[in-house]
C-alpha cells in the first residue's frame, strides 16, 4: 500500500478531511478568519510578554512542505487533495508578514530560500518535518534577519 511508514493522524486527517491541508495553507473556510484572529490575538499578548521582559520577538513561519514543490506532495497518496495554488500563493505567510509589519515585529520566511533548492531533500516523507538540509537554510535566513536587526540597532524592546 505504502512504501514508508504513514503518520496514523495524517492518514485520520486524510479520511475525515481531505481538503484541511488546502484549507489551511489558502486560508480558505469560514473558520479560518475567526481562527486568524485568535492568532494575532494570541501573538500580540505573546509580544507584550517578551517586550515587558525587555526582549524582542523575532516570528519565523515554517512552510509546509507542500508548499515548497510538488515533489512534497506525498500527502496526495494518503487522501488529501492539493491545488496548484500552494506553489504561488502565500496566504499565511502574507497574513503573518501583515501582523508583524503592523506590530514592528521582525519576520523571517525561509519559503523563498527552501524553494531555491529543489534539488535537496528537505522534508521527511513520513512526517513532513524538516530535515537537517532545511534546518540550516532557515538558520541562515534566521541569522541573517537578526544581523540585520542588530546592525540597525532595533533588537531593543519598544
Amino acid at each position: 500500500f505504502f512504501d514508508y511508514r504513514v503518520n496514523p493522524f495524517n492518514l485520520a486527517e486524510a479520511v475525515t478531511d481531505p481538503e484541511s491541508v488546502r484549507e489551511n495553507l489558502l486560508l480558505e473556510g469560514e473558520e479560518m478568519e475567526e481562527a486568524w484572529r485568535a492568532t494575532e490575538k494570541a501573538l500580540a499578548e505573546l509580544e507584550k510578554g517578551i517586550a515587558r521582559r525587555l526582549a524582542r520577538m523575532v516570528l519565523v513561519v515554517i512552510p509546509a512542505a507542500a508548499q515548497v514543490g510538488k515533489q512534497y506532495w506525498w500527502v496526495e497518496r494518503l487522501g488529501f487533495r492539493l491545488d496548484e495554488r500552494l506553489l504561488t500563493e502565500t496566504p499565511v505567510q502574507d497574513r503573518i508578514a501583515r501582523f508583524d509589519v503592523a506590530r514592528g515585529v521582525p519576520y523571517v520566511d525561509p519559503l523563498p530560500a527552501l524553494r531555491a533548492r529543489p534539488d535537496s531533500m528537505l522534508y521527511f516523507e513520513q512526517d513532513g518535518h524538516w530535515t537537517p538540509a532545511a534546518h540550516e537554510i532557515a538558520a541562515r535566513a534566521i541569522a541573517e534577519r537578526i544581523a540585520g536587526e542588530i546592525a540597525a540597532g532595533v533588537g531593543t524592546a519598544r
